[in-house]
């Protein structure tokens, strides 16, 4: 005979289900810790170089703001082959470089005017902007 509210399950089952539980508590709370970060969301510059990486997600930082008329470059570099980035593009200064494995490609940066000015990989997957303003 049971009682109301108590489990019916034996003894033994509710401790594994606890252990089982406790045990997917645990590998939730470890792939948290070492889950990659997101890619910076933006990044100020006042003037000078400014360094984004091309990765598996790909531009980080995902936007750069500078003043305008502060002359910036960007120093694009790809750290892995699992991109469709090989390439930079931006479209509206009909600016297409290629980007080698691990070897840094800089572009300046017109800032002459307030505007956002989009980048993005060559076929249009991952995309960015450097913001004016």
């Amino acid at each position: 005979m049971s009682c109301p509210g108590c489990d019916p399950r034996p003894r033994s089952k509710r401790r594994l289900y606890g252990w089982l539980m406790a045990l997917a508590v645990l590998a939730g709370l470890v792939a948290l810790a070492t889950a990659s970060p997101a890619p910076d969301t933006a990044v100020p510059a006042t003037s000078g170089l400014v360094r984004v990486e091309v990765n598996d997600r790909g531009f980080s930082p995902s936007s750069v703001t500078v003043a305008p008329d502060a002359p910036v470059e960007l120093e694009f570099l790809r750290t892995t082959d699992e991109t469709c980035a090989s390439s930079v593009a931006f479209p509206e200064l009909g600016i297409t470089e290629p980007l080698a494995m691990n070897k840094p490609v800089r572009i300046k940066v017109p800032v002459s005017q307030r505007r956002t000015l989009a980048f993005q990989c060559g076929v249009g997957d991952h995309r960015s902007a450097v913001i004016i303003n």
